[in-house]
């Protein structure tokens, strides 16, 4: 049966008996995602969603947490968006004793992990485009739509696509949506910022305050996502304001490797930043280090080297590390105690492929 197929049989067997929960990613297209797919079936099947949540920032793939909270809430129906679980077949099969998947996924497909209980939608099953141009968020408007009027979400999808950096593919929908530009950044920094304070749950503050929303100006209203802004951009330009000085330059400098140990969990958004005003054609890495681990971020917005292939040839042979992504933009983490040894494996790659 055809994925979207599929999908529409998992969607439409919902009932009021089932306890179901969204899990999603945590960045604007994640979490927009989680949102039209709430209140998709909420229109579609006069069904509430008992549980949404997110797991922490850099865990793509399914966690003994979530396993956990699935199995002590009872759900039996979890739907997973903007995550690539399939990177963990393992992971998933344990998932599937407790409850029926579906995952809407824009990653590229690392395993086939459809089921008898699991009900896969990649973004090549849909759409014959770079699977990074096609947030979930937009997959989850597109694929629901087929089934429900669900225009009034559209905003939401915008806000997606413009938080994956996607706008280029998408220019006569978000025409449609009327949203300016500046509108559609600033609810991005917002979602970033609520989701960089390490002792609060901002981001399911962001969820529910969109959630509550019925337009735009609503979001950029709260006062609460405002003071975590208000809280973070002041350290987020101190290490904007320090790169050219702190930064670590190879290969003729091509490659920026910069090492932050930041309060906050800011590295997605200086990233964002810096590879967009100041190394457009450059590969960058930010690795935010944290007291066992450190967080990898990798962006190269011209496309020509893949940020996922990069981190999954850099990490080759460093136990208890991961590395996904899209071409343009990838992340992870790896232990403390093999950082050099990332780090050479990054400048190599780089370095080869610069040559070939």
């Amino acid at each position: 049966m055809p994925p979207k197929d599929r999908f529409k049989t998992y969607i439409t067997s919902l009932t009021p008996k089932d306890n179901i929960a969204i899990l999603h990613h945590t960045d604007a297209d994640g979490i927009t995602a989680g949102l039209i797919t709430k209140k998709s079936i909420k229109k579609l099947c006069a069904i509430s969603i008992a549980l949404h949540f997110h797991q922490n920032e850099g865990k793509i793939t399914i966690t003994k947490e979530t396993i956990d909270l699935i199995t002590t809430n009872n759900i039996n129906k979890l739907i997973i968006v903007d995550m690539a679980i399939d990177h963990d077949p393992d992971a998933v099969k344990k998932l599937e004793q407790h409850a029926r998947l579906l995952l809407i996924d824009h990653h590229k497909t690392a395993n086939n992990i459809n089921s008898k209980t699991t009900t896969v939608v990649k973004a090549e099953d849909l759409k014959d485009i770079p699977s990074a141009k096609y947030p979930a968020s937009k997959m989850c408007y597109d694929l629901f739509s087929d089934l429900i009027d669900i225009t009034d979400l559209a905003w939401l999808a915008a806000i997606g696509i413009w938080g994956d950096y996607a706008q280029s593919q998408w220019p006569d929908f978000l025409k449609k949506t009327a949203i300016p530009e500046h509108t559609l950044e600033e609810i991005d920094e917002l979602i970033f910022y609520s989701g960089s304070i390490k002792e609060k749950d901002g981001l399911t503050d962001s969820f529910n305050i969109l959630d509550a929303a019925k337009t735009p100006e609503d979001i950029l209203k709260s006062t609460k996502l405002q003071s975590y802004k208000n809280t973070v951009i002041t350290e987020l330009n101190k290490y904007l304001d320090a790169h050219k000085k702190d930064a670590q330059y190879h290969n003729a400098g091509t490659l920026i490797i910069y090492e932050i140990a930041p309060k906050h969990k800011i590295k997605s958004r200086l990233i964002n930043i810096l590879s967009q005003k100041h190394y457009q054609n450059k590969t960058i890495v930010i690795l935010e280090h944290h007291n066992t681990h450190i967080d990898i971020s990798a962006r190269r917005n011209d496309s020509k080297l893949s940020m996922n292939d990069m981190l999954k040839c850099a990490l080759e042979g460093i136990p208890n590390s991961q590395g996904g992504g899209h071409i343009p933009a990838a992340g992870g983490y790896l232990p403390k105690e093999y950082l050099d040894k990332f780090k050479k494996q990054v400048i190599t790659y780089c370095k080869e492929k610069d040559l070939q």
